[in-house]
């Protein structure tokens, strides 16, 4: 049950996540758009995992506020709530989330920025993009 106070924040984190997905669909049949693709659908877990933080830990707008601009714990939070819904999770899966949150946010960062050191242009596979 969600908390009346964090309730309308609570929504607002996932009208957000929908559009941002509805926004990264409208990129994914672009291949030069796919980073940005990416980049939306990220940002949309962290919106879910800002989600998670707050009916796990309501005191998180005050006392834990680090933990909603953490980018790699959303993404974390998000992929855990997921997780969480079809089966509880061991020790050792929890580690597998942990590296997934990092290396999400880590190709996100590759893909989104322009790399000066390098000739070439920021590439997402379509079929990693999908997953």
């Amino acid at each position: 049950m969600v908390n009346d106070d964090i309730s309308p924040l609570f929504h607002r984190c996932i009208k957000n996540a929908r559009c941002l997905l509805d926004s990264a669909k409208e990129f994914s049949h672009l291949q030069d758009r796919l980073h940005i693709s990416h980049h939306l659908t990220t940002l949309a877990l962290e919106e879910i995992g800002k989600k998670a933080v707050l009916l796990l830990h309501p005191d998180a707008l005050t006392d834990k506020l680090a933990w909603l601009d953490d980018h790699v714990k959303k993404i974390f939070w998000a992929l855990w709530s997921f997780a969480l819904s079809t089966k509880s999770i061991t020790t050792a899966e929890i580690t597998q989330l942990k590296n997934a949150a990092r290396g999400i946010h880590e190709f996100r960062l590759q893909t989104l920025y322009v790399d000066v050191t390098k000739d070439r242009d920021e590439v997402v596979d379509p079929v990693q993009l999908q997953q």
